[in-house]
């Protein structure tokens, strides 16, 4: 058997209004936190960006003074090495020297 269809009336409660009275300052409210919490999260990531720039920067420049300390070690020892064999020609020539005249 076919049922008739009834045409019902629905009540909400609360009226629409009053949904929405309550819906759209909460809304609003939950969109400028949103906001907030992008705005955050990307100065965090600026910072972390700029930190990690600033690290890398250190790292070179590190490298670079230790390259440069490694070089002037390297100088002042051949500059030792160098001047000790000097002296030791000039104590070479000199006891050469002093063989010479000593015999005669």
């Amino acid at each position: 058997a076919a049922q008739a269809r009834t045409k019902t009336d629905w009540i909400f409660e609360p009226s629409p209004r009053e949904i929405l009275d309550f819906l759209v300052p909460r809304y609003v409210e939950t969109e400028i936190y949103r906001a907030l919490l992008e705005a955050d999260a990307g100065e965090r990531g600026a910072r972390m960006t700029s930190m990690s720039a600033a690290s890398d920067s250190a790292k070179e420049l590190m490298d670079e003074l230790i390259m440069k300390y490694h070089h002037l070690r390297q100088d002042l020892i051949t500059r030792e090495i160098t001047e000790l064999a000097g002296g030791a020609e000039l104590i070479r020539a000199d006891s050469d020297a002093k063989g010479v005249n000593g015999g005669t």
